[in-house]
């Protein structure tokens, strides 16, 4: 099949750009030609032989800018001059903003897979903004909303990612998507040997989503009362980053507490690996992708509801999920694995079962690949 793939941009490593570009690597490998359009692609961090890439504007017109707004209809344009051009068999949406160029084509069915619809429904990704920019944004999202709306009657499907996402995007949009969960794989994380006498714990610090300063705010709680566990931060964002290094001063926790930063994925992996606990604290987490990346790894989730954690982990078996707001409860549960490090390798192996069980990638890829492929045939009975 010829499948275009639509996404907001490609401006850093993870998350849905992560998981689209991986995908597309798959249907490439199942002779698949695919084409990845988005606003964007940085191409020091993506760039391929294998499928090609199409920028609509450049870095200068991403979605916090004026010039964004100014020239969606160019955008919108852009896109179905591609379509126009290429004659794919299946269009992948992602979600908002991508969603915005939406449309009907003729005899091309247009799916979405949206992964966090949480940018233009709540205020999870705007509390870093100034309070000027924050407040004018909730207003002009209000017309905004009612035009992504307005573009989803487009789709002719909607998946999910997880039950919860599909309860959210019920809500929202008044549709009923089918879910695919995401896949990792599990040749790539693998588990290792730990270290039961150098107890660590990892946290996500990609951005302020991920609540890294709540975890390091109790996680100095701990440190009060026991100083046997070291803490390791990993994610690159230059704000946030001086802001949980004034934080760890202020808190005098330094020798606790090393700053990775942005990391190659073979350190990723070994740091996933060699920690007894991984830590991501973002509220109404749709999915996570960390999440089975570092069960895969053998390492025991801590994360918190209400969201998607609630069906990805198994509570008490490999990992725990807490109140989002209750720090005291999430130190309780990292307690019960610094207490017992054997039980970091017991929830580990569960946890490594659980994903070769339910979100290997190879699987879920397929499950979403079989989809297109059987509206391409329903299409084609059609015409």
């Amino acid at each position: 099949m010829k499948i275009v793939i639509a996404l907001p941009h490609l401006t850093r490593l993870g998350g849905a750009a992560r998981y689209a570009w991986e995908l597309g690597e798959f249907m490439h490998d199942k002779k698949d030609e695919i084409i990845i359009t988005s606003l964007y692609a940085d191409d020091e961090l993506y760039n391929s032989k294998k499928f090609k890439i199409i920028n609509l504007v450049d870095r200068n017109f991403l979605p916090q800018s004026i010039k964004f707004w100014l020239n969606l209809s160019k955008i919108q344009k852009k896109f179905s001059d591609i379509i126009e051009d290429e004659k794919p068999d299946i269009i992948l949406f992602n979600h908002f903003p991508c969603t915005l160029w939406a449309k009907k084509f003729k005899n091309i069915p247009v799916l979405c897979y949206p992964h966090d619809i949480e940018l233009l429904f709540s205020d999870t990704y705007i509390k870093d903004l100034s309070f000027f920019t924050r407040t004018l944004w909730r207003i002009i999202r209000i017309f905004v909303q009612q035009y992504d709306k307005k573009r989803w009657k487009e789709f002719d499907e909607v998946i999910a990612n997880s039950n919860y996402s599909a309860k959210t995007i019920s809500q929202s949009y008044d549709v009923m998507p089918s879910v695919i969960y995401p896949g990792t794989n599990t040749s790539v994380f693998r588990p290792i040997e730990k270290n039961l006498d150098e107890k660590t714990i990892l946290v996500n610090a990609d951005n302020r989503v991920r609540r890294a300063h709540f975890a390091l705010k109790n996680l100095k709680k701990l440190l009060h009362k026991r100083q046997d566990f070291k803490i390791w931060v990993v994610g690159h964002n230059p704000t946030y980053d001086r802001e949980l290094k004034e934080l760890v001063k202020k808190e005098k926790m330094e020798k606790f507490v090393t700053f990775f930063g942005r990391v190659s994925d073979s350190k990723l992996r070994e740091l996933y690996a060699k920690a007894h606990i991984f830590l991501m604290l973002q509220r109404k987490q749709p999915f996570g992708l960390v999440f089975i990346e570092a069960m895969s790894s053998g390492t025991p989730v801590i994360a918190c509801k209400p969201g998607a954690p609630e069906e990805v982990l198994n509570h008490g078996e490999t990992g725990f999920v807490f109140d989002q707001y209750d720090g005291d409860e999430m130190n309780q549960f990292v307690e019960r694995i610094l207490d017992n490090p054997e039980l970091s390798v017991s929830m580990g192996q569960k946890g490594r079962q659980r994903v070769e069980e339910n979100f290997e990638s190879t699987a879920q890829y397929e499950k979403l690949r079989n989809l297109m492929d059987s509206w391409i045939k329903k299409q084609k009975n059609i015409m």
